[in-house]
């Protein structure tokens, strides 16, 4: 019983492990599209918002051209209240029309990556005081017998 005990114990280390760096991972790509998005030339104009394939997607036009895009900034797109047809203020990448933002400045791409950093350092300090203290009371066992 006691072996079965340890094997789960050992599996749920491992997986509290692979969450704590798959947010570690995943953080840190946030805030480096974050650090990358921050720094590029925006145009402002008007999208309207379209429907296609159960996704929306944002219509406009630039240069003479027509795109249709998702946002850079997507989680904007999923907060705000938003119809087929409604005009929103977008943002255009100069280099790359087809990259567009809801916001001129995404710092929303920064909250979120720290906040998944910042769960992935808690869940790390967690097992790793876990395993020391477990240690310690092993140690202070063996000391007594």
């Amino acid at each position: 019983m006691s072996k079965i005990k340890v094997i789960l114990r050992r599996v749920g280390h491992l997986f509290l492990a692979g969450c704590a760096l798959f947010l570690l991972i995943m953080g840190s790509l946030i805030i480096k599209d974050y650090l990358s998005d921050r720094k590029v030339d925006k145009i402002e104009t008007i999208g309207t918002v379209v429907e296609k394939d159960k996704h929306f997607l944002l219509a406009y036009t630039f240069s003479g051209k027509k795109y249709e895009s998702i946002p850079v900034d997507i989680l904007s797109l999923k907060k705000s209240a938003h119809n087929v047809g409604d005009q929103k203020k977008i943002y255009i990448n100069s280099d790359k029309p087809y990259e567009i933002f809801l916001k001129e400045n995404v710092r929303g791409e920064l909250a979120i990556g720290c906040r998944m950093i910042g769960w992935s350092l808690l869940l790390m300090s967690i097992l790793f005081f876990e395993y020391w203290l477990i240690n310690r009371m092993k140690e202070f066992s063996k000391a007594r017998h």
